[in-house]
């Protein structure tokens, strides 16, 4: 069901950026998303294209006028980012005209231009004053970007607009970033009639635009129809092997990001250049008229993509409500798909507004490693990647009668996160405001009878940690050894008398008068990706069981 319209076309679920004061004289980019989606949406897919260039332009979103029913696959990840939206009324299909242009009428066009102005305006007061110098636009945003950089060429000196239009016009963008987009494109003047009509709209735009194509997109032929819109020595195509969707593999992504700087050069920005990814920035969503959630330096997982593999249950599903909270979009994943859709129930249930997806993959199985690619093609761009996996309960194995099978079995968890970091390193955005947070446990420091064997692989992983610290920097990688927590999966093996058992005498023991309980030893890893300065560390939280 389509939301109902209300006058406020801007408001609901717009975007402002709050970015640190570096940014505020940034060139901007004002991005417009695709039909079905919304400003919100289209941060989020745009995440990767973000992280490269948020150095080098201050990126604005904006809402669309219209609302609209979810676009193609929308909902498959973001059913509950509502409402949807569209540049044109319902019903309208970009694409499907064969004429030179799709005309407007006078309402849409204020209400088009209403958006983009307001947003303007608001990223004016929040303090930016760098020049407006381009458009970024997937799909039907695409379309609209375009459309308004035609407008803008063939706009009279001498010419009369309304505010928003007139506001929008002085903006004077030089180059646009069309992702997907169809032609025609859209006739935003309706001053012009007639014979001026005729002569005008078969101007092709020659200010320089970048076409990204998937080769997998069903409607490609539509999307290279657009570029004959445009002056050839002006155009530049980019095609990549992809389908309807904005790139997210460092790749793609590393091709799209010269495009974008190679057509700004080609626009006269001629100081524009790529830097490393090295700042993170502010925003402010305002999800609906009642709710706004501000990030500020303790709110730094705000938006951010955050994996958990392992998070189906125990500490890993701690972790991922605790950044859920903190607003966050999760990906767990879990030993098969039925285990991980069930963490996702989990979730949604203590936190129905909850951002979360779910995916199998067992780490014990021989194709990890083509397994785990497979995941992070399927995923968008990650941030933070959290591994709380372990295959089974740390049984004591005596040195003396230690077979090879035995060895083989507790080097296995070893072995899978070596494999995870391989892949991971090649998937995860260079900067240090992306990490990589690991789990060993308090058995490499306080051993027990018959646990040498397993102290030596926990140990492992704070050697294994600290040198992938210099072997994936600017990325930061950490550890956290947990002492006790037996609301894990680990201790769901033990029967319910032996582990009432331990618990009481932990609690007796301990300095804090409790185990480790799973919403306090969550709190760790949501620490180590939030501070920018920590890398190469072990944070413990054991209840102060090293002190007795």
């Amino acid at each position: 069901m389509v939301p109902s319209q209300h006058d406020n076309f801007c408001s609901s679920r717009h975007i402002d950026s709050i970015l640190p004061d570096e940014s505020l004289s940034f060139p901007r980019l004002l991005c417009l998303h695709g039909g079905g989606t919304n400003a919100l949406i289209f941060h989020a897919q745009c995440r990767a294209i973000r992280a490269r260039l948020d150095k080098t332009f201050r990126f604005v979103f904006i809402n669309a006028p219209y609302f609209s029913h979810p676009g193609p696959d929308v909902e498959s990840v973001y059913a509950e980012w509502i409402p949807f939206r569209s540049w044109k009324r319902p019903g309208y299909v970009f694409g499907n005209d064969s004429s030179q242009f799709s005309f407007t009428d006078d309402e849409e066009i204020e209400k088009i231009d209403q958006c983009l102005a307001t947003a303007m305006e608001k990223d004016d007061e929040a303090g930016a004053t760098g020049p407006w110098v381009g458009l970024l636009g997937f799909s039907q945003g695409a379309n609209m970007a375009a459309s308004l950089l035609r407008r803008q060429q063939i706009r009279k000196p001498d010419a009369h607009f309304g505010a928003p239009t007139a506001a929008v016009l002085e903006a004077n963008f030089r180059f646009a970033v069309l992702m997907a987009g169809c032609g025609p494109l859209l006739w935003m003047r309706s001053d012009v009639t007639g014979d001026e009509l005729e002569r005008e709209k078969y101007e092709r735009l020659y200010l320089p635009t970048l076409h990204v194509h998937g080769l997998r997109d069903e409607r490609i032929a539509k999307h290279r129809e657009l570029v004959e819109f445009c002056r050839a020595d002006t155009a530049r195509v980019l095609e990549w092997d992809g389908d309807h969707r904005i790139p997210i593999k460092s790749a793609d992504v590393a091709e799209l990001v010269d495009g974008i700087i190679l057509t700004a050069k080609e626009a006269g920005l001629s100081a524009i250049s790529p830097l490393p990814y090295d700042r993170l920035n502010f925003y402010k969503f305002e999800l609906n008229s009642n709710t706004s959630i501000i990030m500020s330096g303790s709110q730094k997982l705000l938006g951010k993509h955050v994996l958990v593999v392992g998070g189906t249950s125990g500490i890993g599903r701690g972790v991922a409500l605790a950044a859920i909270r903190d607003g966050a979009h999760v990906t767990v994943t879990g030993s098969s798909q039925a285990t991980a859709d069930k963490a996702v129930n989990y979730i949604k249930s203590e936190l129905p507004e909850a951002k979360v997806s779910a995916y199998g993959c067992d780490l014990d199985m021989e194709s990890l490693e083509d397994d785990l690619e497979a995941l992070f093609d399927e995923i968008d761009t990650v941030d933070h990647i959290v591994t709380t996996a372990a295959n089974s309960h740390p049984h004591p194995i005596s040195i003396q009668t230690i077979t090879v099978e035995d060895l083989r079995l507790a080097n296995r968890k070893l072995q899978a996160m070596v494999i995870f970091a391989k892949v991971a390193s090649r998937r995860i955005p260079p900067s240090r405001h992306s990490s990589l947070t690991f789990t060993s446990g308090s058995i490499a420091d306080q051993p027990q009878p018959g646990c040498s064997v397993l102290a030596y692989i926990a140990q492992g992983m704070v050697g294994f940690v600290r040198g992938l610290a210099l072997d994936m920097k600017p990325v930061r990688v950490n550890l956290v050894k947990p002492g006790y927590v037996l609301d894990t999966g680990l201790w769901s093996q033990i029967p319910d008398e032996q582990k009432s058992n331990v618990r009481d005498e932990l609690v007796s023991k301990n300095p804090t008068g409790s185990e480790g309980l799973v919403e306090d030893v969550s709190e760790a890893y949501i620490y180590l990706m939030k501070d920018g300065n920590c890398t190469g560390e072990v944070v413990s939280t054991r209840s102060g069981q090293h002190l007795v």
